[in-house]
């Protein structure tokens, strides 16, 4: 998967990424994540028998393309900002909905012949 990398000054030194996640249906935005808006709403997690509410968000991620040397910034609204993992995860048909072409076959069944994961339609 290509590089996607987003900046928080808490987390400058940690080396954060954008991973494609199948199995989610929300975008979930970790430390790492430049949150730019809460929205005041929480949805509440539970896990193992304890439960917490976690913030719904508006945030940015930058996506610097190591093949066109393009910068594109990701906006993602309404979505859930969870502290630990520190990366980000992103379901591939949000990008699909945004007219973003995802390549989502996993790499090691991948064909060597350039493939990139995304490909933003200009």
């Amino acid at each position: 998967m290509a590089d996607v990398t987003t900046y928080n000054e808490n987390t400058a030194s940690v080396d954060p990424r954008t991973e494609l996640d199948s199995h989610a249906n929300m975008v979930v935005l970790g430390a790492s994540a430049f949150i730019f808006e809460s929205t005041g709403r929480f949805c509440n997690e539970s896990k193992l028998g304890t439960s917490h509410d976690v913030p719904i968000v508006d945030g940015a991620l930058t996506y610097e393309c190591p093949y066109t040397m393009g910068t594109y910034i990701l906006v993602v609204r309404n979505t859930l900002n969870i502290k630990h993992p520190r990366n980000n995860m992103i379901p591939p048909f949000v990008m699909r909905e945004g007219g973003v072409i995802v390549n989502d076959v996993p790499k090691i069944h991948e064909e060597p012949d350039g493939k990139r994961s995304f490909d933003f339609i200009s």
